[in-house]
């Protein structure tokens, strides 16, 4: 039942709380199209729930880089082991684009032509320093392996000093962790769960860029741009099997039972469901915002038994 106020239709308490709960699970583009509103409207449904639509849980920035290539000598091309001796120009930052999850702004950086030709990425290298600096959470996708050691070398490199500590959420890592896809690329996961690809490119992309054209400068700002969506998307779908995500609740100090994973206090124990270790029985809970299942401290084991129970001595 739609209601009419200030000349627009006001969803039922119950649509509003539907939209707010599938955009703490799928994010903004997902609600966008699923429920066919704008933004305005996103913004102003959320505003009757007196919701932040921004993340009230910790600073989580989701995070993507793209580099130059080397450029070296070589007499062939197949097979062969280049030498330090051999490199002309090492690789360094093209772009940054980054999101703070569930934010509407889109942040990015890019060498201009005349940096691209020196390969000059210091200013960029602050730009994105200073968006990390304020950090609790970096996802990425492969951020693991490349994105972040990447970033901390053109640090290193232009003088920068260490970010302030936040904790690595790897896509990738998660992935391959967790499941048996078919291929953990990005593009690919994309392409199953939010039947979205990158935007299709080639290497003429890369040499372009390294040449200092704008055209193929701002192409780059936006194939960047779209795959930080992407990854905000793909993240969101496997944030509830999640095993090692970062503790909302040690993040936020929390004072009251949340959700470890998202940060919700919608959670509810499962009936008849405990979580077992080695040593020990717990209450079983699911998180009705992200899906997540976290199990409680409470051991579930009486004294008698706890005292008969052996454990494997790992030999």
């Amino acid at each position: 039942m739609m209601n009419v106020r200030g000349g627009y239709h006001q969803p039922s308490q119950n649509r509003l709380n539907e939209i707010h709960e599938y955009h703490n699970q799928r994010g903004t583009t997902e609600t966008l199209e699923k429920y066919h509103i704008k933004e305005t409207t996103l913004k102003r449904y959320l505003a009757e729930l007196r919701i932040d639509i921004k993340p009230r849980q910790a600073k989580i920035l989701l995070l993507d880089i793209e580099t130059f290539p080397l450029k070296c000598y070589s007499w062939g091309i197949w097979k062969q082991n280049i030498a330090p001796v051999q490199i002309i120009q090492d690789r360094a930052l093209i772009s940054w684009s980054a999101k703070w999850l569930f934010s509407y702004e889109m942040l990015s950086d890019c060498v201009t032509p005349d940096e691209a030709l020196k390969r000059d990425d210091k200013r960029i290298c602050e730009s994105i320093w200073k968006l990390m600096e304020q950090a609790d959470v970096v996802i990425g996708h492969n951020g693991q392996a490349f994105d972040t050691k990447t970033l901390n070398t053109r640090f290193l490199i232009n003088g920068f000093p260490p970010p302030a500590p936040y904790q690595i959420i790897d896509t990738l890592l998660q992935a391959r962790s967790q499941f048996n896809f078919t291929s953990n690329k990005l593009d690919f996961i994309g392409r199953i769960l939010v039947k979205r690809n990158k935007i299709d490119t080639d290497f003429k992309l890369w040499i372009r860029c390294d040449n200092g054209e704008q055209k193929a400068l701002d192409f780059m700002v936006k194939y960047n741009r779209y795959d930080v969506t992407l990854l905000e998307n793909a993240y969101l779908y496997l944030r509830p099997w999640m095993r090692s995500h970062p503790n909302m609740a040690l993040l936020l100090e929390a004072t009251e039972m949340i959700c470890p994973t998202c940060g919700s206090s919608n959670i509810e124990e499962i009936d008849n469901s405990t979580y077992n270790t080695l040593v020990g029985s717990y209450v079983a809970y699911r998180c009705n915002c992200c899906g997540a299942i976290p199990h409680g401290r409470k051991n579930q084991v009486s004294k008698e038994r706890r005292n008969v129970l052996l454990t494997n001595s790992g030999r």
